[in-house]
């Protein structure tokens, strides 16, 4: 008997978020696996690779499959996908008929999308949709897309930063800036390293990232750090500042203002009207940083709503998949 599966896949550089049945399963977008020849092991997917990130041997590598929103490695993407799909639904067979959702980039290039599908037909998804995750994330916070009244969207994620203004249904102009937390996370080794002469891992910069990160400038909330020394490569830990990283998220969050700006100054002299009176609806990782609304406002000199939802986008995505009007309305417009 033919069984039918509804999947929400949203992509991250981060994470990888699947929705199914009303729950959101969140993995890191990981894989470990050994390779020998053509053949591909998994060793581990998703959190579970995550964790063996500086404490893998040399044969076993740990790989990102999507870098920016979009395919790096369609090979070791198939294998991600169909793994955590198989985790997901714990049994599939060749009976099974599974349809998606897939919440992508408002930049997506026509090529890109088309790795996606091949991708869905390797991972054996019989029917696949593209909704911008602008739009799911603005659904997913209660926001009515349908309106004509313009929102400013600005997703911040690991790997870029999404803005777009929304109406109707669809994206009146978007912009994708290859900025994100992991440019922050290097950075953040970079001014340990430079001040305390310290080599810390990536995951260390992410906790630390996390613990402080902050955008006012005399911040004294602390966190302990352990690391290697750079001269000795003995391990070594000790104390970081918020204060110690202002530079760090200051300038990376300014050049997002600078993209935020570049969008609407493109936008008609009514939908600017709409955000002047809306403000803008940010979400996202990048989103959770001490002071971003104090600095967003003050910079913009706009109303700034903070989407804290972090599986905005995918609760977004099965609201649209329990709406078959809503679906074929947003394809149509997309």
């Amino acid at each position: 008997m033919m069984s039918n599966v509804d999947l929400v896949i949203e992509f991250g550089d981060d994470y990888t978020s699947i929705g199914y049945k009303g729950r959101v399963y969140k993995e890191a977008s990981l894989l470990a696996f050994t390779k020998k020849g053509k053949n591909i092991k998994v060793q581990a997917f998703g959190n579970q690779a995550k964790k063996m990130i500086g404490k893998n041997d040399g044969a076993t590598w740990i790989e990102a499959p999507f870098k920016y929103g979009v395919i790096d490695n369609s090979e070791l993407a198939q294998v991600y996908l169909t793994s955590f799909i198989d985790s997901v639904l714990e049994s599939r067979n060749f009976a099974t008929k599974i349809k998606a959702l897939f919440i992508c980039s408002c930049a997506l290039q026509l090529e890109e999308k088309r790795a996606f599908e091949v991708l869905a037909i390797k991972c054996g998804i019989n029917q696949i949709w593209f909704v911008p995750s602008v739009l799911a994330s603005a659904i997913g916070n209660g926001l009515d897309v349908l309106q004509s009244d313009g929102k400013l969207m600005v997703g911040i994620g690991a790997g870029a930063t999404e803005i777009a203004c929304i109406s109707q249904g669809s994206i009146v102009n978007g912009y994708c800036v290859e900025l994100g937390g992991s440019v922050i996370d290097q950075a953040i080794i970079d001014v340990i390293n430079d001040k305390f002469g310290v080599v810390i891992s990536k995951l260390t910069a992410e906790n630390i990232k996390q613990e402080i990160g902050s955008l006012h400038p005399s911040d004294i909330a602390n966190v302990e750090y352990s690391g290697i020394d750079a001269l000795t490569r003995i391990s070594k830990t000790g104390d970081v500042f918020a204060k110690d990283l202002y530079p760090v998220f200051s300038i990376a969050y300014d050049k997002i203002c600078e993209a935020i700006d570049i969008v609407i100054s493109q936008l008609s002299a009514d939908l600017i009207n709409d955000i002047s009176k809306n403000g803008i609806y940010v979400y996202g990782p990048g989103s959770r940083v001490t002071g971003l609304e104090a600095f967003l406002r003050k910079r913009l000199n706009v109303i700034v709503n903070i989407i804290e939802n972090e599986v905005a986008g995918v609760n977004g995505g099965m609201s649209i998949l329990n709406d078959k009007k809503l679906l074929n309305t947003l394809i149509e417009k997309n």
